[in-house]
């Protein structure tokens, strides 16, 4: 088992909650690094016992998925600000599910989930600290990344 394994299947574990129960699949946890269209990217900072951000990153089809499987919308039915407003609100909800694992009394505070599209999304990921820890996800053929930072 590698040194992040046990975060990895907490962060699995409490992303797993949210998802699988909005899409009514099961999340995986995949301890390789996965290569896909990055298109976009939801940060979340924190502070609690210990301070740092999470980056959520999508592809657009399954941030669609996501999004149906939340409202009961169809597709066409989501303009692009609906679409991101259910995805930073599914963001938040994981995050506060993850940091619960590791502060079960709930104190810890985090900023409003701030999207990134485009090459927006480029500029983020080129800004990611060398310390940052990635993880990756799948769901059926779609695949997530949760990336996190701790500045302690």
């Amino acid at each position: 088992m590698g040194q992040f394994d046990k975060i990895h299947s907490l962060i699995s574990e409490a992303a797993a909650g949210v998802i699988d129960q909005v899409l009514q699949s099961t999340t995986e946890p995949v301890f390789d690094q996965i290569d896909f269209q990055s298109e976009i990217m939801v940060r979340i900072d924190f502070r609690s016992k210990f301070a740092g951000k999470f980056w959520f990153i999508f592809d657009k089809p399954f941030c669609y998925e996501i999004a149906t499987g939340f409202s009961g919308m169809s597709r066409e039915e989501l303009d692009d600000d609906m679409l991101l407003d259910t995805v930073k609100e599914i963001c938040n909800m994981m995050s506060s599910s993850i940091l619960l694992k590791f502060d079960s009394k709930g104190n810890f505070k985090a900023t409003v989930p701030e999207v990134f599209t485009g090459d927006q999304v480029l500029d983020q990921v080129f800004q990611l600290p060398d310390t940052a820890h990635y993880f990756c996800f799948k769901v059926g053929d779609k695949v997530f990344k949760i990336i996190l930072f701790l500045t302690y």
